[in-house]
């Protein structure tokens, strides 16, 4: 059964799964209409679930890790006083945010995502958050990339996918990862060099070629830069920015709003 935080009460009132108790049902899924069941566990997080057999995909895709940082990301939020009317899956005009809120009197939308997407997914989000007039965060819900070390060229690499550079792109060459609470931590993708070793080979007439001995700019592999605070607080730190149309490779970043950290590039 997909997990998902929220559900609607007999009244049509929104419950937040770990603030609702099973006496307050019967619940109804937001999107289908269906019916719940509210799950209280030690183990995973408290959630809601249709009932088998469903066929709606409201909640689906989302995991235990993607769904801790939406929960502990609405509760600081909520508690913190330059936020207010913070919320969670609000249905907006084709878009619904993991959390929707205004910071500092800004409108926010905020998503976290850890699942692959398609890159015009994120063009489409971003276009429709930018009519809106809201300012857009994506967020990682891990607390950093996946980090390899190279023996050869004696440093540290990750590997970002497609969907990652695109956003790296479009927020000026940054990737936020939530840690905890408010807690983000920034990192920048640098170029990574490949070391081609030097190669001796002898052709079909005996004639001796040589070849390698350079390096060459990896297209799959980068490397991570911190931000020198190691990690940023989503709301003081943060600030409202606007980004132009833009080409890279073979999209166009969109011109849209960002929610993103006030420092000049740190790398």
């Amino acid at each position: 059964m997909a997990p998902m935080q929220v559900a609607h009460d007999p009244t049509n009132s929104k419950r937040l799964a770990w603030e609702t108790e099973k006496s307050q049902g019967p619940f109804y899924c937001p999107e289908c209409k269906g019916e719940l069941v509210l799950k209280k566990g030690k183990v995973r997080e408290h959630h809601f679930a249709h009932r088998p057999p469903f066929t709606c995909q409201y909640g689906s895709g989302e995991s235990e890790i993607h769904y801790r940082a939406k929960r502990e990301l609405f509760t600081s939020l909520s508690a913190h006083p330059l936020c207010k009317k913070c919320e969670l899956e609000r249905r907006l005009d084709g878009v619904r945010p993991d959390i929707s809120l205004y910071i500092k009197n800004h409108p926010v939308a905020i998503e976290i995502q850890r699942s692959s997407v398609l890159v015009e997914d994120i063009i489409k989000k971003a276009v429709a958050y930018n009519r809106l007039g809201i300012y857009l965060l994506y967020l990682f819900p891990e607390s950093g990339p996946e980090i390899i070390w190279r023996e050869n060229e004696q440093e540290y690499v990750c590997r970002p996918n497609q969907w990652e550079k695109f956003l790296h792109s479009m927020f000026f060459g940054r990737a936020y990862y939530w840690v905890e609470g408010l807690h983000i931590r920034p990192y920048h993708f640098s170029e990574f060099k490949i070391w081609v070793e030097s190669k001796w080979w002898y052709d079909r007439d005996g004639d001796e070629h040589c070849g390698g001995g350079y390096s060459k700019t990896s297209k799959l592999m980068k490397i991570p830069i911190q931000h020198p605070e190691v990690t940023l607080n989503i709301v003081d730190d943060f600030c409202d920015r606007k980004r132009e149309e833009y080409d890279i490779e073979n999209f166009t970043i969109p011109g849209c709003k960002l929610w993103m950290d006030s420092y000049d590039k740190w790398w």
